[in-house]
């Protein structure tokens, strides 16, 4: 997965069928789309990210991401300070403090980077072994685009805990639910 819209916590009074209803809004002003990938890092670690020759690829996730962020930003909760100190501890651009501030999280619109992680932190020999290693079963798929059928909601049943897919929501109004999705349809936190 790519997180679109970063995680968070519901805000007072916002419940998790809010957070249903505003993904099926998302998904449907969508429409599909594919984007080609490329193996590079970022920060510190390898990520799959968009190609650079895809510029229309990027302009459809970054437009995607810019509405989930906008569009599910009512129902979040503002971070709490150990969350902000967290995230301060990062080298952070003046730019990157103000979507912080705003938004919850620094990499947003103008300073989002679409990104799947492939690995943890890595540097010199490791992180090139590892980038050799992916390249061995992905340059046959190279050129070929991966597609962009919907968006999903990912819930954290509690702090510390892995996330899970609760709804796949296609851009053709369809829904698929996942492990999740009893999260969404009752009073617990997303």
């Amino acid at each position: 997965h790519a997180t679109l819209k970063p995680p968070f916590r519901l805000r007072a009074g916002a419940t998790p069928r809010d957070v249903d209803a505003a993904a099926r809004r998302l998904a449907a002003s969508g429409s599909a789309f594919g984007i080609q990938l490329e193996c590079e890092p970022l920060r510190g670690f390898l990520a799959w990210r968009i190609a650079s020759s895809d510029a229309d690829g990027r302009a459809r996730i970054n437009a995607l991401a810019a509405a989930a962020v906008r569009g599910l930003d009512d129902l979040r909760a503002a971070p709490g300070a150990d969350e902000l100190a967290r995230r301060q501890a990062h080298a952070l651009s003046p730019e990157q403090q103000a979507m912080l501030a705003r938004w919850g999280y620094p990499y947003v619109f103008d300073t989002f980077t679409f990104h799947i992680t492939l690995t943890g932190k890595l540097d010199g020999e490791a992180l090139e072994q590892a980038r050799a290693g992916i390249a061995a079963f992905a340059d046959p798929l190279r050129g070929q685009p991966m597609p962009v059928p919907g968006v999903s909601v990912y819930v954290q049943p509690e702090a510390g805990a892995d996330f899970i897919a609760a709804r796949h929501y296609r851009f053709d109004g369809g829904h698929v639910d996942a492990a999740g999705a009893a999260y969404l349809e009752g009073p617990a936190a997303a």
